[in-house]
Protein backbone atom coordinates (compact mmCIF):
# COMPACT_ATOMS: atom_id res chain seq x y z
CA UNK A 1 0.00 0.00 0.00
CA UNK A 2 2.66 2.15 1.07
CA UNK A 3 4.46 1.35 -2.72
CA UNK A 4 1.74 1.96 -4.52
CA UNK A 5 0.54 5.50 -2.57
CA UNK A 6 4.26 6.65 -3.15
CA UNK A 7 3.96 5.66 -7.22
CA UNK A 8 0.84 7.82 -6.79
CA UNK A 9 2.57 10.73 -5.50
CA UNK A 10 5.53 10.60 -7.44
CA UNK A 11 3.08 10.73 -10.45
CA UNK A 12 1.06 13.57 -9.31
CA UNK A 13 4.55 15.40 -8.89
CA UNK A 14 5.97 14.50 -12.79
CA UNK A 15 2.25 15.80 -13.80
CA UNK A 16 3.04 19.03 -12.05
CA UNK A 17 5.84 19.27 -13.07
CA UNK A 18 4.68 19.17 -16.71
CA UNK A 19 2.29 21.70 -16.39
CA UNK A 20 5.26 23.96 -15.73
CA UNK A 21 6.74 24.39 -19.24
CA UNK A 22 7.70 27.68 -20.35
CA UNK A 23 6.95 28.58 -24.29
CA UNK A 24 10.24 30.12 -25.86
CA UNK A 25 9.89 33.53 -27.54
CA UNK A 26 9.78 31.40 -30.83
CA UNK A 27 7.17 29.34 -29.72
CA UNK A 28 4.99 32.56 -28.38
CA UNK A 29 5.56 34.38 -31.82
CA UNK A 30 4.04 31.10 -33.41
CA UNK A 31 1.10 31.14 -31.02
CA UNK A 32 0.36 35.01 -31.66
CA UNK A 33 0.97 35.06 -35.24
CA UNK A 34 -2.01 36.06 -37.28
CA UNK A 35 -4.21 33.72 -39.54
CA UNK A 36 -2.99 33.00 -42.77
CA UNK A 37 0.83 34.44 -41.93
CA UNK A 38 3.70 32.71 -43.75
CA UNK A 39 5.45 30.99 -40.96
CA UNK A 40 8.59 31.23 -42.48
CA UNK A 41 8.14 35.21 -42.24
CA UNK A 42 9.41 36.59 -38.93
CA UNK A 43 8.41 39.85 -39.63
CA UNK A 44 4.54 38.11 -39.70
CA UNK A 45 2.03 40.27 -38.03
CA UNK A 46 0.91 39.56 -34.39
CA UNK A 47 -2.95 38.98 -33.26
CA UNK A 48 -3.06 40.98 -30.04
CA UNK A 49 -6.70 40.98 -29.87
CA UNK A 50 -5.66 37.31 -27.24
CA UNK A 51 -3.39 39.69 -25.37
CA UNK A 52 -6.05 41.01 -22.78
CA UNK A 53 -7.74 38.24 -22.14
CA UNK A 54 -4.61 36.02 -21.08
CA UNK A 55 -3.98 39.04 -18.84
CA UNK A 56 -7.41 39.19 -17.44
CA UNK A 57 -6.93 35.31 -16.56
CA UNK A 58 -3.36 36.06 -15.42
CA UNK A 59 -5.09 36.46 -12.17
CA UNK A 60 -1.49 39.39 -11.42
CA UNK A 61 -2.59 42.53 -10.08
CA UNK A 62 -0.19 44.31 -12.27
CA UNK A 63 -1.50 42.69 -15.79
CA UNK A 64 -5.29 43.02 -14.33
CA UNK A 65 -5.13 46.91 -13.92
CA UNK A 66 -6.21 49.20 -16.48
CA UNK A 67 -8.36 46.34 -18.19
CA UNK A 68 -11.77 47.30 -19.01
CA UNK A 69 -14.78 45.74 -16.72
CA UNK A 70 -16.02 44.21 -19.52
CA UNK A 71 -12.89 42.06 -20.35
CA UNK A 72 -12.45 40.83 -16.20
CA UNK A 73 -15.93 40.73 -15.54
CA UNK A 74 -16.69 36.10 -15.36
CA UNK A 75 -18.67 36.94 -18.88
CA UNK A 76 -16.37 38.35 -20.17
CA UNK A 77 -13.47 36.18 -19.45
CA UNK A 78 -15.65 33.27 -20.52
CA UNK A 79 -16.03 34.42 -23.74
CA UNK A 80 -12.82 35.46 -24.44
CA UNK A 81 -11.85 32.22 -23.72
CA UNK A 82 -13.54 30.90 -26.37
CA UNK A 83 -11.41 32.07 -28.74
CA UNK A 84 -7.73 31.76 -27.21
CA UNK A 85 -9.02 27.68 -26.93
CA UNK A 86 -9.49 27.55 -30.62
CA UNK A 87 -6.02 29.22 -30.94
CA UNK A 88 -4.49 26.54 -29.04
CA UNK A 89 -6.15 23.33 -30.33
CA UNK A 90 -4.74 24.60 -33.75
CA UNK A 91 -1.54 22.84 -34.19
CA UNK A 92 0.03 25.39 -36.87
CA UNK A 93 -0.58 27.96 -34.01
CA UNK A 94 0.96 25.59 -31.15
CA UNK A 95 2.77 22.52 -32.15
CA UNK A 96 4.16 21.90 -28.57
CA UNK A 97 0.88 21.68 -27.65
CA UNK A 98 0.86 24.52 -24.30
CA UNK A 99 -2.15 24.57 -22.26
CA UNK A 100 -4.43 27.92 -21.77
CA UNK A 101 -2.75 27.39 -18.07
CA UNK A 102 0.27 27.67 -19.42
CA UNK A 103 0.24 30.32 -21.78
CA UNK A 104 -2.01 32.54 -19.31
CA UNK A 105 0.88 32.26 -16.43
CA UNK A 106 2.05 35.87 -15.48
CA UNK A 107 5.38 35.95 -16.54
CA UNK A 108 4.72 34.20 -19.73
CA UNK A 109 1.96 37.09 -20.46
CA UNK A 110 4.20 39.68 -19.16
CA UNK A 111 6.70 37.92 -21.91
CA UNK A 112 4.18 38.13 -24.50
CA UNK A 113 3.04 41.78 -24.02
CA UNK A 114 6.79 42.63 -24.15
CA UNK A 115 7.64 40.52 -27.56
CA UNK A 116 4.32 42.21 -29.16
CA UNK A 117 5.39 45.45 -28.27
CA UNK A 118 9.50 44.67 -29.53
CA UNK A 119 7.85 43.10 -32.91
CA UNK A 120 5.19 46.20 -33.60
CA UNK A 121 8.98 48.70 -33.08
CA UNK A 122 10.90 46.24 -35.38
CA UNK A 123 7.92 46.97 -38.14
CA UNK A 124 7.78 50.29 -37.52
CA UNK A 125 11.66 51.27 -37.36
CA UNK A 126 11.73 48.66 -40.77
CA UNK A 127 9.18 50.87 -42.48
CA UNK A 128 10.87 54.31 -41.58
CA UNK A 129 13.93 52.58 -43.74
CA UNK A 130 12.05 52.16 -46.63
CA UNK A 131 12.77 54.15 -49.10
CA UNK A 132 10.53 56.63 -50.23
CA UNK A 133 8.55 56.36 -53.85
CA UNK A 134 10.80 58.96 -55.53
CA UNK A 135 13.09 56.66 -55.06
CA UNK A 136 11.79 54.19 -57.91
CA UNK A 137 12.52 56.99 -60.56
CA UNK A 138 9.59 58.85 -60.41
CA UNK A 139 11.06 62.47 -59.00
CA UNK A 140 9.26 63.95 -55.95
CA UNK A 141 6.89 66.82 -56.49
CA UNK A 142 8.31 70.42 -55.29
CA UNK A 143 7.95 71.41 -52.00
CA UNK A 144 5.26 74.16 -51.14
CA UNK A 145 5.61 76.00 -48.47
CA UNK A 146 3.35 75.88 -45.95
CA UNK A 147 1.27 78.54 -43.95
CA UNK A 148 1.53 78.01 -40.19
CA UNK A 149 -1.53 76.12 -38.14
CA UNK A 150 -3.55 78.10 -36.27
CA UNK A 151 -3.69 78.53 -32.69
CA UNK A 152 -5.44 76.01 -31.20
CA UNK A 153 -8.80 78.02 -29.49
CA UNK A 154 -8.77 78.27 -25.83
CA UNK A 155 -11.06 76.90 -23.64
CA UNK A 156 -11.67 74.84 -20.80
CA UNK A 157 -9.90 71.00 -20.51
CA UNK A 158 -11.89 68.50 -21.97
CA UNK A 159 -13.30 65.72 -19.63
CA UNK A 160 -12.47 62.40 -20.36
CA UNK A 161 -13.67 60.69 -17.27
CA UNK A 162 -12.63 57.16 -16.92
CA UNK A 163 -10.26 57.48 -20.04
CA UNK A 164 -8.39 60.26 -18.34
CA UNK A 165 -7.81 57.88 -15.67
CA UNK A 166 -6.49 55.42 -17.74
CA UNK A 167 -4.35 57.99 -19.83
CA UNK A 168 -2.96 59.24 -16.79
CA UNK A 169 -1.82 56.26 -15.05
CA UNK A 170 -0.36 55.00 -18.82
CA UNK A 171 1.53 58.40 -18.55
CA UNK A 172 3.06 57.58 -15.50
CA UNK A 173 4.27 54.08 -16.58
CA UNK A 174 5.96 55.70 -19.91
CA UNK A 175 7.12 58.33 -17.62
CA UNK A 176 8.96 55.52 -15.26
CA UNK A 177 9.95 54.08 -18.43
CA UNK A 178 11.55 57.02 -19.98
CA UNK A 179 13.47 57.32 -16.48
CA UNK A 180 14.90 53.73 -16.32
CA UNK A 181 15.88 54.71 -20.33
CA UNK A 182 18.67 57.05 -19.14
CA UNK A 183 20.57 54.79 -16.83
CA UNK A 184 19.67 51.12 -18.67
CA UNK A 185 21.52 49.22 -21.39
CA UNK A 186 18.58 47.77 -22.71
CA UNK A 187 17.85 48.87 -25.94
CA UNK A 188 13.96 47.67 -25.93
CA UNK A 189 14.03 49.92 -22.95
CA UNK A 190 15.83 52.94 -24.82
CA UNK A 191 13.61 52.59 -27.72
CA UNK A 192 10.07 51.96 -26.27
CA UNK A 193 10.91 54.42 -23.69
CA UNK A 194 11.05 57.09 -26.70
CA UNK A 195 7.84 55.70 -28.64
CA UNK A 196 5.99 55.29 -25.52
CA UNK A 197 6.48 59.02 -25.10
CA UNK A 198 5.47 60.69 -28.74
CA UNK A 199 2.82 57.55 -29.05
CA UNK A 200 0.63 58.70 -26.19
CA UNK A 201 1.31 62.57 -26.61
CA UNK A 202 -0.16 61.71 -29.97
CA UNK A 203 -3.15 59.82 -28.35
CA UNK A 204 -3.71 62.43 -25.62
CA UNK A 205 -4.54 64.97 -28.32
CA UNK A 206 -6.50 62.58 -30.62
CA UNK A 207 -8.67 61.50 -27.39
CA UNK A 208 -9.20 65.53 -26.26
CA UNK A 209 -10.02 66.24 -29.80
CA UNK A 210 -12.89 63.07 -29.92
CA UNK A 211 -13.89 64.01 -26.44
CA UNK A 212 -14.52 67.76 -27.46
CA UNK A 213 -16.37 66.25 -30.73
CA UNK A 214 -18.72 64.11 -28.21
CA UNK A 215 -17.27 60.86 -29.61
CA UNK A 216 -17.16 58.71 -26.85
CA UNK A 217 -17.31 55.72 -28.29
CA UNK A 218 -13.53 56.85 -30.47
CA UNK A 219 -12.60 57.62 -26.89
CA UNK A 220 -12.77 54.40 -25.93
CA UNK A 221 -11.01 52.96 -28.52
CA UNK A 222 -7.81 54.93 -27.64
CA UNK A 223 -8.39 54.16 -24.21
CA UNK A 224 -7.94 50.37 -25.13
CA UNK A 225 -4.88 51.47 -26.95
CA UNK A 226 -3.10 53.39 -24.00
CA UNK A 227 -3.65 50.13 -22.04
CA UNK A 228 -1.69 47.90 -24.26
CA UNK A 229 1.07 51.17 -24.33
CA UNK A 230 1.05 50.67 -20.29
CA UNK A 231 1.11 47.01 -20.28
CA UNK A 232 4.04 46.48 -22.42
CA UNK A 233 6.36 49.38 -20.76
CA UNK A 234 5.14 48.01 -17.44
CA UNK A 235 6.44 44.45 -18.63
CA UNK A 236 9.78 46.18 -19.98
CA UNK A 237 10.50 48.30 -16.27
CA UNK A 238 10.15 44.55 -14.63
CA UNK A 239 12.29 42.78 -16.83
CA UNK A 240 14.86 45.55 -16.44
CA UNK A 241 14.06 44.96 -12.48
CA UNK A 242 14.87 41.97 -12.42
CA UNK A 243 18.46 42.32 -14.05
Amino acid sequence: MKKFALAVMLGTLGLTACSHREPTDVQLGTLLRVERADPANPSAAFDTTFLPCLRAWSGDAALLSGLPAGVVSDDGKKTCRVKVDARIADPAHNPDKFTFAEISAPNVVKRAIALAAAHRLAAMNAGATRPPPSAFGKPAPPSQPTKPAAPAPSGPPVELGAAGVTLSESEHVCEQLQQKAATSNDPAVKNYGAFCANSLKRTRDAMEAAAARGDSAKVDVYAKTLVRYAAAAQSLLDKDGKK
